[in-house]
């Protein structure tokens, strides 16, 4: 991906090189996202929609249940990477 151009963004894909130009927040946030792990990315998607799905329900949030929690979207990134790995 380049971005220093600053008005666009160059992906590869299999049918070729892909431009896209970008607003300045997104670019940010792309540029910020290139900094962090995937597994940890995989990992902040897991717990949205771990939250998400959990939505209205009543739970005592305890040191363990958030523990659980991290545990259990770490286990759902290793698994992506994981599936990742076989393509």
């Amino acid at each position: 991906m380049n971005l220093d151009e600053g008005k666009s963004v160059t992906v590869e894909t299999k049918q070729g090189p892909l431009t896209i130009t970008l607003p300045p927040s997104i670019r940010e946030v792309v540029e910020i996202r290139k900094e962090i792990p995937l597994r940890d990315q995989f990992a902040m998607a897991a717990l949205t929609g771990k939250l998400r799905r959990d939505d209205g329900l009543t739970i005592e949030v305890t040191k363990d249940f958030r523990e659980m929690l991290a545990t259990y979207c770490y286990m759902m990134a290793d698994a992506m990477l994981k599936a990742r790995g076989r393509k």
